[in-house]
């Protein structure tokens, strides 16, 4: 897999388990055991850990740093649904909104790296 395709197949795998984990936190009728389940599920299921480590060794320079930290937010989201009760969650937005800055210093340094190739 070249450079390119990395970035963008790391980045989106990073937004898809964003969006699947607002969704899981919409959902309702669940318990919170089922909850907890679900959303480990679904961060493994769209490959972001296998792919973080790839962004580590291939991410030219300190790219694989922002791989790295814009990973970490996203699984911190995911350990949100940990607490009793994720729908009144007071964390959840600071926590999104830190999601939505990792993931756009990473989009924004992918593109500069690109950019310069």
């Amino acid at each position: 897999m070249d450079w390119g395709t990395l970035a963008g197949t790391a980045l989106g795998a990073l937004s898809l388990t964003t969006h699947r984990l607002r969704d899981l936190k919409r959902t309702t009728g669940l318990t919170r055991e089922e909850r907890i389940r679900q959303a480990g599920e679904i961060l493994g299921s769209t490959d972001a850990y296998q792919l973080r480590y790839q962004m580590l060794i291939i991410a030219p320079g300190p790219l694989g740093d922002t791989a790295n930290q814009a990973f970490r937010s996203v699984r911190d989201l995911r350990d949100r649904f940990d607490g009793p009760d994720v729908s009144a969650d007071p964390e959840w937005s600071s926590t999104m909104a830190a999601v939505d800055r990792a993931l756009n210093s990473l989009r924004t340094a992918m593109r500069s790296d690109l950019t310069l190739e």
